[in-house]
């Protein structure tokens, strides 16, 4: 069951995130050129920029509605925006489409906020602790997924269809993955921690015995469910007295809030909006300008990054995450600063050989990143 939200909820976040891939190559369409007057430099960057300000306005938000209306809620509120939003962003009028389209971006920042602070608290919660962390990596590997969907879909529409359709159908489709995730998400039991806190102790007892005791009552069923009540009272009493202090009241709750804040930071500011924004620009720079061969080297990449994810994810509990985090991070580095170095001497020279190295260390790049996004999980 939670592989199975696993997997709705990387569709989900993937065909959301792979839209700033995807209005890469609207970038390139003729069709959609004509409609967006050929946006370039800021009014570019601002439509593929804006979900972000979708998703900072309920940033504060995001937790209350996980801890008043539940994880499966919040995952639905999440999915019902993303859908609205897509909607409203494949049906912008010809003569002003820039009003729809970003209102629809902000819409979808919205609702992937939202079901990304719940949908991860839902897999986490009802996951089984002996496989919580496979599970976790997984989600976090199943970006790709979505991605995969995304890039093959919009070359696709990019190599078959000329009209508006080549690029409205793309983004209209949006709306799928969210769609059956709103469809089964019910299906799933709802956070036994979330119950507990609820006052729904009988409904959490439920839920453990038939998930985590095979539909017996088990020591392990009743050393966990205590486990929960216990860490939720404790956690009740320090907030009580404390808040939002919390977060930095002891000089560990510091350190980890410093970790979060600072790796969610640079992990948008390490070079890959250069891809996830502009590869059809990035591409162009290093003489590869024809529309279907740049989605082919997207549709590529998605698939590459989607393997070594799903291969590292296998590694956590062997090799450990901080190897993995920091050994990918040094990858991005490297390969990043032989980019740079390849992609100024093509600008020069015009060496296709430095443009050949330039695609490669595209791909190294964002193996790492891959790498890294496989890591980063929520497991407790």
């Amino acid at each position: 069951m939670a592989v199975s939200s696993t997997d709705f909820k990387r569709c989900l976040h993937g065909k959301n995130v792979s839209l700033y891939v995807l209005h890469s190559d609207t970038e390139r369409l003729t069709p959609d050129r004509k409609v967006f007057d050929h946006p370039t430099g800021s009014r570019l960057g601002l439509l593929g920029a804006f979900p972000g300000f979708g998703g900072f306005a309920v940033l504060l938000f995001t937790p209350y509605i996980a801890d008043m209306l539940g994880r499966r809620m919040g995952t639905a509120i999440g999915c019902c925006l993303v859908i609205l939003g897509s909607v409203i962003q494949a049906l912008p009028q010809r003569s002003n489409p820039d009003a729809m389209f970003l209102a629809g971006r902000w819409l979808m920042g919205m609702g992937s906020n939202i079901s990304n602070a719940t949908c991860p608290l839902l897999i986490t919660e009802i996951a089984h602790p002996r496989h919580r962390g496979r599970v976790t990596t997984i989600y976090n590997t199943l970006w790709y997924l979505g991605a995969i969907m995304a890039a093959w879909t919009t070359y696709g529409t990019l190599t078959h269809i000329s009209s508006d359709l080549s690029w409205r159908l793309p983004v209209g489709l949006q709306c799928a993955m969210p769609g059956i995730q709103l469809l089964f998400v019910y299906l799933l039991p709802e956070s036994p921690r979330w119950l507990i806190s609820k006052n729904k102790h009988s409904k959490a007892k439920k839920m453990l015995t038939k998930y985590h005791g095979n539909g017996a009552e088990t020591d392990w069923v009743n050393w966990e469910y205590n486990e929960i009540s216990q860490t939720l009272e404790i956690e009740k009493a320090a907030s009580a007295s404390s808040g939002w202090y919390e977060l930095v009241r002891t000089p560990g709750n510091r350190k980890r809030c410093y970790l979060i804040l600072l790796t969610a930071f640079f992990s948008q500011c390490s070079g890959n909006g250069l891809v996830s924004y502009y590869l059809a620009a990035v591409l162009t720079t290093i003489g590869i300008t024809k529309g279907s061969d740049q989605a082919l080297i997207n549709g590529g990449l998605t698939i590459w990054c989607f393997i070594v994810s799903l291969g590292c994810a296998f590694l956590v509990d062997r090799i450990g995450r901080r190897v993995l985090f920091l050994s990918a991070g040094i990858g991005m580095l490297i390969s990043f600063t032989i980019w740079t170095a390849c992609s100024a001497t093509y600008a020069k020279t015009g060496d296709a050989s430095a443009g050949s190295a330039v695609l490669a260390m595209i791909f190294l790049f964002y193996g790492g990143k891959s790498w890294i996004l496989s890591n980063a999980s929520f497991n407790s």
